[in-house]
């Protein structure tokens, strides 16, 4: 849970000076808002609530919601609205298990939610939210049937086609944009150098950097086409690891050539082809950063790696 926590807050920060895509979902009314003048007028704990993207509970922005506090002590818990209007939260991320997406899918429910909460925080003088989620394809998709169920990256590697991963994002782009979903975290540009690895896997184009590149790169454009921001990750790399960073804390031990021959150079390229997001993965790369602080924690890695070294500024 903590691991969880720190990523959400560490994945805000890094995309702290992205500009906000359309927000509202097909169908409805643009929001004609002025971010900037908002953020000058806000209060330093609704500056520090933009900093987190957070799950919520329910297919309403005011379904009841009830926290497990102990084995015996049940409490009612906030739901959607009372969420964002308490803590003035920059997004939310939808999962299956928080019950925001149904399996299957009533594309209706989620449209009016994603409507729902962008109505609440601007009646609330807030900036319209990130609303996101994991549509990678394979095995980590949220919108499932009767949605487009797209193959993961390593199938989409095993083509070798540019043209099917950019075909491929558009068409879960579109999907997401339909939902009034406007975030991505897609697409992974880890290179699976390992094949003990328990978490990357089959989510890996390939254990080839140049053709991780270039479908990473295709994907990026087919989600960002659909205006829907695409988010690469686990920078710097998780790609050759043999412990699952959602469990425990795995360590790189690589040197500076190899990272960025191997791991790096995909990011790199993203962020030439201007991707929104970087998402930083919870692992430790003595060789740029000895402290042993993990990259989401990590001012050598995400400061002086990612913005000044790589120029990654976000989308502008």
């Amino acid at each position: 849970m903590w691991t969880k926590f720190i990523r959400s807050f560490l994945i805000m920060m890094v995309i702290a000076s992205v500009v906000m895509p359309s927000s509202k979902a097909v169908g409805a009314e643009p929001i004609d808002i002025d971010v900037k003048t908002i953020i000058n007028d806000m209060t330093l704990e609704e500056k520090v609530g933009q900093l987190f993207i957070v799950h919520v509970y329910g297919q309403t922005p005011t379904d009841p919601v009830y926290e497990q506090i102990n084995m015996n002590n049940n409490r009612g818990g906030k739901n959607i609205k009372e969420v964002i209007e308490n803590y003035h939260i920059g997004g939310i991320i939808y999962f299956n298990w928080t019950d925001n997406i149904g399996t299957p899918l009533d594309a209706t429910q989620v449209n009016a939610l994603s409507n729902g909460i962008q109505e609440i925080s601007v009646e609330n003088g807030g900036i319209p939210l990130f609303v996101s989620t994991d549509q990678e394809g394979g095995t980590v998709a949220r919108v499932t049937h009767p949605a487009t169920e797209l193959p993961g990256n390593m199938a989409v590697g095993a083509t070798r086609a540019i043209e099917y991963a950019h075909q491929s994002a558009e068409i879960l782009g579109k999907e997401l944009h339909a939902l009034g979903i406007n975030m991505n975290f897609a697409p992974t540009l880890d290179v699976n150098v390992n094949p003990a690895n328990p978490v990357i896997g089959i989510r890996s184009f390939s254990e080839d950097p140049e053709l991780v590149t270039d479908l990473g790169v295709a994907q990026i454009q087919g989600y960002q086409d659909q205006q829907v921001m695409a988010t690469a990750k686990h920078f710097p790399g998780h790609g050759d690891t043999d412990v699952d960073s959602h469990y425990g804390l795995p360590i790189i031990e690589k040197d500076l050539e190899t990272l960025f021959e191997e791991d790096i150079a995909p990011f790199k390229e993203a962020i030439s082809a201007g991707v929104d997001a970087i998402m930083p993965a919870h692992i430790v790369v003595p060789a740029l950063d000895d402290s042993g602080l993990p990259a989401t924690l990590s001012k050598p890695i995400l400061t002086d790696l990612l913005r000044d070294e790589l120029g990654f500024t976000g989308s502008s």
